[in-house]
């Protein structure tokens, strides 16, 4: 599915999968553009290196302290963004670095209730339930496609 002119992001993306001893995936539900079920995501600030961006993301929405973060993807993904480019236009093409965190402290929990309606593990046969709704962040699903998990 093409979303018709890439207009590239000038904020690069991160992403989290954090697995717990069961093999459940920690999950958000967004609020806000684009509204439905994720994994950690964010973007990178100024000075930040994509590293340093997912323990801040992760921390930031989940409260969970990630100490062993590996990058295991990156690369271009067409997807909605909530920011606008100068003309107006919503950006949807944002370049991403996926980190598989394996070792972390803390308990979940939704740190940021004005964005995400929750914060939780959830095991992969109940988020591949939602994969064909727009209820799943479109970018998550060609992330896992491409690692394979999906």
């Amino acid at each position: 599915m093409s979303l018709g002119i890439k207009r590239y992001c000038p904020g690069r993306s991160v992403g989290a999968i954090i697995k717990n001893k069961t093999g459940e995936f920690l999950c958000l539900y967004r609020l806000k553009r684009p509204v439905g079920l994720s994994l950690l995501t964010g973007h990178i600030d100024k000075g930040e290196t994509p590293e340093q961006a997912v323990k801040r993301e992760v921390l930031e929405e989940s409260g969970i302290m990630a100490d062993t973060v590996n990058l295991i993807w990156s690369g271009f993904i067409e997807n909605e963004c909530s920011r606008k480019d100068t003309d107006g236009f919503y950006y949807n093409c944002h370049q991403w670095w996926i980190f598989e965190i394996t070792e972390w402290r803390g308990e979940p929990e939704n740190k940021e209730p004005n964005k995400h309606k929750l914060v939780e593990f959830m095991p992969l046969n109940e988020i591949k339930k939602y994969k064909n709704m727009p209820i799943f962040d479109p970018a998550w699903i060609r992330i896992l496609k491409a690692l394979r998990i999906f």
